[in-house]
Parts: C-alpha cells; sequence; structure tokens
C-alpha cells in the first residue's frame, strides 16, 4: 500500500495586491524559519514547516500554469487565505479555494484576515457551505449554512503594526500546521522562552562571577566587581522585562523585573532605576487614563458571542460562534476546559445558553437537552432530556432554572436536574420569551403571543401580552398591557416589575423615531404604579433597550435607580415615581455597559471608545475616555476585572473603580 507523500505543509493563497503580497512575503518566510519547541515532538511527529507554496516562488516557468496549480493544491495538507476586502474580487482564489475544498475538506482551510471586516473579507465560499438534503419527494434540496471560518486577526494601522501582529499570530497558523493545538504550543513556546531567559542570565552570572575570581585576594575589588556584575545582570534582565511587556506577556514581565530587584533571596542586589522602571511599567504605573492595557488576551476559534463570571468571579465563562463554552482562570489566564454543546447524531444541538453555577460546575442548555457538566473532567452530573428547547433562564442564586419548549413552562433543580413544576399554558397561548424570576425566586416573568400561531408568518402580526407565573402554585395572571413586542424586562423587587414596549421589531431598520413606553408595575395588586417614554432614534438605527438596576440608600430608606441604554444615550429614572434623574449622552451608539456599587458606568461604544460616568450625579468624565483600535462587542465587571470581547478575542484587564 502506498502512502501518499504531502509535498507542502501549506499553499498560500492571495490576491496579487501591494499589502496581501506583503502578509503572503512575510507569513511564507515566518512559517518555512519557525522551529518549534522539542517539547512539541511528545504530542506531535513534526518540528519544523518544512514547505509552504506560494506561486510567485514555488510556480517554475511553463505554459499551463494551472496544472502546476492544481498539483500544489493536492499535494498541500492546508490552505492560508490572504483575507482583505480586495480578496473576494479575485476568480483565481475564489477557484483555489473552492478546489481545496473539493479535495481536502473546509477543516483545513485556515484565514489570515489582515484588512477590513470580515463579512467583507472572506470570500462567500469561506462564510457559507452548501447543505444538500433530500425531502418527503426525493428532491435534492440545497441551502446555505452560516459557518465561522478559524482565522487569525493580523490588521494594523500601517505595514510594520501588522507584521508585528503577524508574529504574535504565527503560533495560531503553525499549530495546525504542525498536528498539535494552538494552546500546547503556545505553552510550550512559553516555557521555552523562560529557559532561555534564565539559561542567559545564569550564564552572565557565572561570567561575571568567574571574572571577579581573578582577584581572589583582593576583597575589595572583588566586592566592587561582584556588584558591578549585578548591577548588569539587573540591567539585562529590565531589557529582558520589557521585550516581554511589548511582546504581550504581562505577567512574565512582572517575574523578571522582580528578579531585577532587592529580594528575601537576594538582599545585596543593588537598587537599579532601569529596573525599577521595568517594574513600574510592567505594573502600568504610568500608564495614563487613556490607556486601557491587557493584563490577559484570552483567544477563540471563531468569534466570541457571550462572556460571564462564576459567583465568585474566579472563573471566566466565554463561548464562541461554534456553540464551544471555554473555561478560563481569571487570575493566570489559563484555560481550564472546553464544552462543545454539539452532539454527534442529533440535529437540535443548537446552543441556547450557558450558565457557570460555581467555579466547578457549568450548566449548558441546548435546544434537547440540559446537562451539568464538571468543568475540570467534562464529567456529566446530570441530564434532561427534552423535545423542543426554546428558552433558559437562571434564578438569582443558580438553584433553579426555568426553560419552556412550545407550549410548558418547566422548572428544574440545578443541583439534581429533576423538575420542580410543571406548567401548562392555555391553548390560546404562545411562549416567546422569559425575563427572570423575581429577587425571592417564588415568579417568573414571561411573554406571549396573545392568539394561538397556525403558521409562522403570523408571528409578526400578533399583539404581545405579559404574564407572571407563580410556578411553585401553578397559578398565573396576565398583566394589563397589550403591545406588538417587549425590548426587555425586570423584577426590580418581589412586588415590582419594570417593562418596556417595542413599537418596531429591532431586526428592521428605522426610517423614523419611535416612541416607546417604560411601566412599573405593582404586581400583587395587578395595577399600573407609573408610565415614562423613550424614543429609539432612527438616526441610530434602533439600538436594543437594556435594564439594569442600582439600589442607593438615603436616610436609612432604600432607593432603586433603573439605568437603561437607547442608541447613544444612557438614561437613568427613579423607581418610585418614574421622574428622569439624569442622562447621560456619547457620540456613537452604546454597545453594552455595566454599573458598580458606587454609581459608576462603564460604557462601550461600537466606535471603540469606553467613557466613564457618573448616573448618580449625571456627569460624564471626559479626561477618562478609553480608545481602543478594535470594535467592541460587550463588556462585564468582576472583582475589579473589565473583560472587553473583540471578535475571536476577549481582553481582561484590571481596573480600579
Amino acid at each position: 500500500m502506498n502512502n501518499e507523500i504531502t509535498k507542502y505543509d501549506a499553499f498560500i493563497s492571495y490576491r496579487h495586491t501591494d499589502l496581501d503580497i506583503f502578509v503572503a512575503e512575510k507569513i511564507h518566510k515566518l512559517l518555512e524559519t519557525y522551529v518549534a519547541p522539542k517539547s512539541v515532538l511528545k504530542k506531535s511527529a513534526k518540528r519544523k514547516i518544512k514547505r509552504v507554496f506560494r506561486d510567485k516562488d514555488e510556480l517554475p516557468t511553463s505554459s499551463n500554469l494551472s496544472d502546476n496549480i492544481m498539483e500544489a493544491l493536492s499535494n498541500s495538507e492546508y490552505l492560508i487565505v490572504i483575507c482583505s476586502p480586495r480578496t473576494p474580487e479575485s476568480y483565481w482564489v475564489r477557484t483555489e479555494i473552492e478546489t481545496f475544498i473539493g479535495m481536502h475538506g473546509r477543516d483545513k482551510v485556515l484565514t489570515l484576515l489582515i484588512e477590513g471586516e470580515p463579512s467583507e473579507a472572506f470570500p462567500e465560499v469561506l462564510q457559507y457551505e452548501t447543505i444538500k438534503t433530500i425531502d418527503e419527494n426525493q428532491n435534492i434540496i440545497e441551502t446555505k449554512k452560516s459557518v465561522e471560518p478559524l482565522a487569525a486577526d493580523v490588521r494594523g494601522a500601517s505595514k510594520k503594526q501588522v507584521y508585528k501582529n503577524i508574529k504574535k499570530e504565527l503560533l495560531r497558523i503553525a499549530a495546525p500546521l504542525l498536528n498539535c493545538s494552538y494552546d500546547d504550543l503556545r505553552q510550550r513556546h512559553k516555557e521555552r522562552r523562560v529557559k532561555k531567559i534564565l539559561a542567559s542570565s545564569l550564564l552572565s552570572s557565572a561570567f561575571f562571577l568567574a571574572f571577579g575570581g581573578f582577584s581572589l585576594y583582593q576583597t575589595h575589588i572583588i566586592k566592587q566587581n561582584y556588584r558591578s556584575k549585578l548591577i548588569n545582570q539587573s540591567r539585562y534582565l529590565a531589557d529582558t522585562s520589557s521585550s516581554l511587556l511589548e511582546s504581550g506577556n504581562r505577567m512574565d514581565a512582572i517575574m523578571v523585573a522582580l528578579e531585577a530587584l532587592p529580594n528575601d533571596e537576594q538582599p545585596d542586589r543593588p537598587y537599579v532605576a532601569k529596573a525599577c522602571y521595568a517594574l513600574n511599567n510592567a505594573l502600568y504605573s504610568y500608564h495614563t487614563p487613556s490607556d486601557l492595557v491587557a493584563d490577559r488576551s484570552l483567544s477563540h476559534d471563531f468569534f466570541v458571542r457571550d462572556i460571564s463570571y462564576s459567583p465568585s468571579g474566579q472563573t471566566l465563562l466565554t463561548i464562541d460562534e461554534g456553540s464551544t463554552s471555554y473555561l478560563w482562570d481569571v487570575e493566570t489566564g489559563n484555560l481550564i476546559n472546553t464544552i462543545d454543546a454539539k452532539e454527534a447524531n442529533s440535529y437540535n444541538t443548537n446552543l441556547i445558553s450557558s450558565h457557570l453555577l460555581n467555579d466547578n460546575t457549568l450548566v449548558v442548555c441546548t435546544e434537547s437537552t440540559v446537562k451539568c457538566y464538571n468543568i475540570k473532567n467534562s464529567e456529566i452530573l446530570w441530564s434532561y432530556n427534552d423535545n423542543f428547547i426554546r428558552y433558559f433562564s437562571l434564578n438569582q442564586d443558580n438553584s433553579i432554572a426555568a426553560i419552556y419548549n412550545s407550549d410548558e413552562v418547566i422548572t428544574l433543580d440545578m443541583s439534581t436536574g429533576k423538575i420542580l413544576s410543571t406548567y401548562i399554558c392555555a391553548d390560546d397561548i404562545y411562549l416567546r420569551d422569559i425575563y427572570g424570576f423575581s429577587p425571592d425566586s417564588k415568579l417568573i416573568c414571561l411573554s406571549y403571543y396573545e392568539s394561538s400561531l397556525t403558521d409562522f408568518t403570523s408571528v409578526f402580526d400578533a399583539n404581545v401580552g405579559v404574564m407572571v407565573l407563580d410556578y411553585l402554585n401553578n397559578n398565573s395572571f396576565v398583566l394589563p398591557i397589550t403591545t406588538s413586542g417587549i425590548a426587555d424586562a425586570g423584577f426590580i423587587d418581589n412586588n415590582r416589575l419594570i417593562i418596556a414596549t417595542s413599537q418596531v421589531d429591532f431586526y428592521d431598520n428605522l426610517y423614523s423615531d419611535i416612541i416607546n413606553d417604560i411601566i412599573l408595575f405593582d404586581i400583587y395588586n395587578e395595577s399600573i404604579i407609573w408610565t415614562s417614554n423613550y424614543t429609539l432614534l432612527s438616526s441610530f438605527g434602533g439600538k436594543r433597550l437594556k435594564f439594569d438596576f442600582l439600589d442607593i440608600w438615603e436616610d436609612s430608606k432604600k432607593h432603586t435607580y433603573i439605568m437603561y441604554s437607547t442608541d447613544n444615550k444612557l438614561t437613568t429614572i427613579s423607581s418610585d415615581t418614574g421622574e428622569l434623574l439624569s442622562q447621560i449622552q456619547l457620540p456613537s451608539t452604546i454597545e453594552d455597559f455595566v454599573i458598580t456599587q458606587a454609581g459608576l458606568a462603564i460604557l462601550a461604544q461600537d466606535n471603540g471608545v469606553i467613557s466613564l460616568a457618573n448616573v448618580i450625579q449625571g456627569t460624564r468624565y471626559y479626561d477618562y475616555d478609553i480608545y481602543l483600535n478594535y470594535p467592541i462587542k460587550g463588556i462585564i465587571l468582576k472583582n475589579g476585572v473589565l473583560s472587553v470581547v473583540h471578535i475571536s478575542q476577549v481582553i481582561l484587564s484590571c481596573i480600579n473603580t
């Protein structure tokens, strides 16, 4: 039996324009000269990428270039596509991608995003996969399924910045070519670098000490020489710390800088100003408020769609568009585990949501199952199966979950997965959404369509109502409200529920400003306490409203402030009267926001700027704007650690709130 020999580890496909050629040349050279750490051989038979195909260097003079390219594609293990807004315009790049996928499959395609947004830089063949199915009449039906290609983001403002980012992302591209995981290769690479630093430092120390021994009998001269050598060593370590910080390894930079200063193990080491500067620089003592520096950068295979902390804040959960849950140690930034929601031989595996119950257990809800995992070893602790789950919501202490399918609301005990209650909806009730539990976990707020739906299109014509479910007593009552939609809802306390109506579908474009209502209900008296309103501006496209609450104590009395974001405004109103207390207006749309207990609002805008404001005083701190060079998709804050979502990365930064 003859084994097929792969001539090329990878084939680089790119558009022959200035920046694309520059990136192709750089990644070609870096890949063919990269040598993996020896420890990688324990998990992979390859330590070096031997040969990479790029048409300018590899094609011989021939009248039939097509045959040479076909041969190179056939004999290449991976395809690397250089993606820019010019790439989808290239017939040859598209043909190379389609040919390679036909030969080797889609999972062997790697992409390098060098310019523009993914939607405009990725060719259509990489963004969609054609799925063929056979209907009941044996007709073949082709549908396009949206997919997220594995991408490395190297975009920059200049070629110099792009090249710097290529070197940072080299391991992400090299890992599959070396048949090992990115995390493993990155860890081995880091270990090798630390070993080299320590070895170099030890050799330098040994040299200086040996040189000092030349004047063994001259005690004073020996001490002076030894001190001088320690100073030189401290300067060397300070330079190494600065290099590590520049490459994004802040924690390693701090550790190396500390070695350059006196400590309990080296009390005689002299103070060196350069070492003190390196340590302060690694600790960000010199940074201005306009800088958001990353303490950790967490990379993912696909774009990140959601993030959340465990109740203690020690573990971070991130979910990518591939339905994979990533579990991270917040202190170290190490990846604890990944859990994939997709199951073999199952059609209903679309991920609904994932939640950390604590630092040891994760609950994952798909359309057909709810499973509880041990995050350390992926052991399934319990499982609940259903036909078609639509929504999943946890109470405040993560002990009870509410789910609903087409006609039932079911509550589950999160410690065992056992059913606590089942509420069967009336025939004319079609559930729409769950807005969560009351603080005492006795009530659940839901929205529903008023009439029974017989076809999909009738959803857009039906009115929406709000129902409060007393699941412990299998009882429900409908609030006196009818609207075309609900933007958000939530319990302020056990007796009050706030609802924001919506007169427009948030997936539609707005062509005129829309005025909507905010209504506060007294649940047990089934009456309206007050009504306010808010406006969606057509100029901002109608960004969806989001509620948050803040309790303020004045004269031993608690007052609850209600915050909500719409378009480019953060508005604060009183829960007692609905009166406007403050409004913060920003120049761009608010993508997400968090509120601290001190009333500080951290506002992430779609233009990559993070602004700070005081919702109690209605004051924006202009001098503390943070300017990022990438789009922000979401932010969360826990224990002073701010997590910022950027495409396929999550940036962790320790901030003083």
